[in-house]
């Protein structure tokens, strides 16, 4: 075991050997290295004991609703907005100035505060980073030749480039509700599969890092939904049943306990679930074997502010001779 401190991060780490002659597995190694930040032990206020995807029913939801809102433009989006609610005759004193107030929204959202609040954190940046670093910005003009993947959840509480101070060029970033990585499939999750292909055979990465964190929305969704043949919602369900392997296995040992304890459970073992996915692609599995290409997980608290680090040993077994 050693310790080290880097900028107020104290970072331990261990390691171990084993050998054997039998064919073996990949392996999750637990938590090799864990980093602690200085931080309060009580939780934000801003941390709400709230279902996460509790929603009021809607208004209106007529059986045509996909089909003629699905795929029109802004304009056409709004007379069918007028229509439906006109039909609607107990709500046509309410239709008139919905269809205004949706109309004002869309229209005036390019002003106000937060455009504003866009406006200077831009000329922030400018001034502050870009300005004061050209030759960086000079030479990611010419292409980008980032080390690691990192996948991480679409919560605005973990953005990766700022909780691991990643700069610009550093890190080929995928986020996604509860930062899950599907198993290879080139029809049902080629967004997600695009990403993994072009971070390794064209950007030539090191490292995918997949990365989970504390409070997520997806992982209590996870826990949480009977998935029984019923939804509720439109794309999350059927988003977030790719860690059912890990819900499965946190309910089997820790079912006993309660769901925050569990979904803490969960954030965790669904990073290793999403690792394993990883090996379901030809090219990951390509580069683990030449050695060009490693796996970590990680886990950001950020109630407690920590960050844990952990590796997904892939080993090629020596051919037995008889």
């Amino acid at each position: 075991m050693s310790t080290a401190s880097i900028n107020g991060w104290c970072l331990t780490s261990t390691s171990t050997a084993t050998a054997s002659s039998t064919p073996r597995r990949p392996t999750l190694r637990p938590s090799s290295i864990v980093a602690s930040l200085n931080s309060s032990p009580s939780p934000p206020t801003l941390i709400r004991n709230q279902p996460v995807f509790a929603a009021p029913v809607p208004l209106l939801n007529p059986s045509n609703w996909r089909e003629d809102m699905g795929d029109k433009t802004y304009e056409e989006a709004i007379e069918a907005l007028k229509k439906l609610l006109s039909e609607k005759g107990e709500l046509k004193a309410v239709a008139a100035a919905k269809v205004d107030q949706v109309t004002a929204e869309l229209k005036t959202s390019a002003s106000g505060d937060s455009v504003e609040r866009l406006k200077q954190g831009f000329i922030h940046f400018k001034k502050e980073k870009y300005e004061k670093n050209p030759a960086l910005y000079a030479e990611l003009a010419k292409g980008q030749s980032p080390k690691y993947m990192i996948v991480a959840c679409s919560d605005s509480r973990v953005c990766p480039s700022h909780v691991l101070d990643i700069q610009p060029g550093e890190a080929f970033v995928v986020r996604n509700v509860a930062n899950m990585v599907p198993p290879y499939d080139q029809i049902k999750y080629a967004g997600t599969g695009s990403a993994v292909e072009y971070a390794v055979l064209h950007l030539k990465v090191q490292e995918i890092v997949v990365i989970g964190h504390s409070a997520c929305g997806g992982i209590k969704g996870l826990m949480s939904f009977p998935f029984d043949g019923t939804t509720s919602t439109d794309f999350i369900e059927d988003w977030v049943k790719i860690g059912i392997p890990a819900k499965k296995k946190v309910v089997a040992q820790h079912g006993s306990e309660p769901l925050g304890a569990q979904c803490t459970h969960c954030e965790k073992e669904a990073v290793n679930v999403s690792l394993g996915n990883l090996l379901s692609y030809p090219f990951v599995r390509d580069g683990l074997a030449n050695k060009t290409l490693a796996l970590k997980g990680g886990y950001y608290d950020f109630v407690k502010g920590t960050f844990e680090l952990w590796s997904l040993n892939f080993e090629l077994s020596p051919p037995l001779s008889v």
